[in-house]
């Protein structure tokens, strides 16, 4: 029988774990990045190619430990007058500064008229963005609404 020290283990382990390359992640690879105040957010494609994404944008809260999609109507939208439903394409490197939210349900993001509407907060949220062929979610990370109404 052979017997082999442990350190020649450890010394072959070691050779043979730093001469294998790391396998980049595959498929897009999207980064969303809250602002100095909440509700401000940016979407970065830090992926190889260039992505699409759903313009429709889910405004998460998290209750009892679990989070759930609310009401909000936010799009991936720079501005106010961008009217389009069409896919957001993004290059690679590229980031669009998404308008802000400021918490409210159906114009918290661009005014218009609604009935019904009111405001989320107070609470921890977090917006999430899906591919255009909805096969990829990507999450960002949470922050935190006031219970202070952000307009009055």
């Amino acid at each position: 029988m052979v017997r082999i020290r442990r350190t020649t283990l450890i010394a072959a382990a070691v050779a043979i774990a730093s001469c294998m390359r790391a396998t980049p992640p595959v498929g897009p690879q999207v980064v969303l990045e809250n602002g100095a105040k909440p509700g401000q957010l940016s979407v970065t494609n830090r992926g190889p190619g260039s992505v699409d994404l759903l313009r429709k944008v889910t405004v998460e809260i998290r209750q009892d430990g679990k989070w759930g999609a609310t009401p909000a109507e936010v799009a991936l939208v720079a501005s106010c007058g961008e009217k389009s439903t069409a896919p957001v394409h993004l290059n690679t490197g590229q980031t669009l500064q998404v308008a802000p939210w400021d918490g409210w349900g159906c114009n918290g993001q661009c005014p218009r008229s609604c009935r019904a509407n009111y405001y989320l907060g107070p609470g921890e949220f977090r917006f999430v963005v899906w591919t255009a062929d909805q096969k990829t979610r990507f999450e960002g990370q949470p922050f935190r609404l006031s219970d202070k109404d952000p307009r009055k």
